[in-house]
């Protein structure tokens, strides 16, 4: 920071390029894969997470997904299920909004 602090006024632009990109470094990035039917509950609550710290995928099943984050993950009970990620690591999937919502907070 202290080196391109200089910068700043002259590329004000590419200065909170820079700041996205040291909040990546330091915070980390969540994955939400969302599987399943019916997941408006949980669209809605992981869309207002969204931000550039959160990557969201989703599908009715998982099954023939192109989709890595969505590959092997499958829906509890019937129900929307979400997976939470962070360092290639997923927390125990969750089927309700608020504990979603506490994941991403």
């Amino acid at each position: 920071m202290r080196l391109a602090a200089p910068l700043a006024p002259r590329y004000p632009i590419a200065f909170g390029h820079l700041l996205c990109a040291i909040e990546l470094r330091t915070a980390g990035v969540q994955e939400v894969a969302l599987v399943g039917p019916d997941q408006q509950p949980c669209s809605t609550c992981s869309a207002s997470a969204t931000g550039p710290r959160v990557v969201l995928a989703s599908a009715p099943q998982s099954s023939g997904s192109v989709v890595e984050l969505l590959a092997g993950r499958s829906a509890i009970a019937g129900r929307a299920t979400a997976y939470v990620c962070e360092h290639f690591a997923c927390r125990a999937p969750v089927s309700e909004p608020d504990a979603l919502r506490a994941l991403l907070d």
